[in-house]
This record gives C-alpha cells, structure tokens and sequence, in this order.
C-alpha cells in the first residue's frame, strides 16, 4: 500500500502506519510523523533528520552489542 492516498477533494491523507512501525520501530515512525507535519514550519530540518538518524542508530548498534 501507498503511504499516501487520495481523500476528499486535493488533499492527500497518510495510510497508517502500523506496518512501519512493527518493521522499524517506534523512534523512526515518530520521526517520520514529523517529517510528515502538515505545516512546513513545523516539520525538522534534514540536518536535525540526519542528527536524530545518527542517534537511532548508534542506540540500536548498542543494543545489538548488549544482546
């Protein structure tokens, strides 16, 4: 499935997410959610994408370490 369908009228509305969130995790999704906000302003610069990115990854690498 799209994550994006058509809706009512122009707008766009988000298929849910559940898939993606049992395959990645819950730290993806939710920056995935506000990759997606609505209003540009709200949404995080790619450079605070690329930082969280590094975060999620160095967390799982230790995890994975511990296991």
């Amino acid at each position: 499935d799209p994550l994006w369908s058509r809706g009512l009228g122009d707008v766009y509305k988000r298929q849910f997410t559940g898939s993606i969130r049992r395959r990645f995790g819950d730290d993806i999704v939710d920056l995935l959610d506000r990759m997606w906000e609505q209003s540009p302003r709200e949404r995080p610069s790619m450079s605070m994408v690329c930082v969280e990115l590094e975060q999620i990854i160095e967390c799982r690498r230790k995890a994975c370490a511990n296991t």
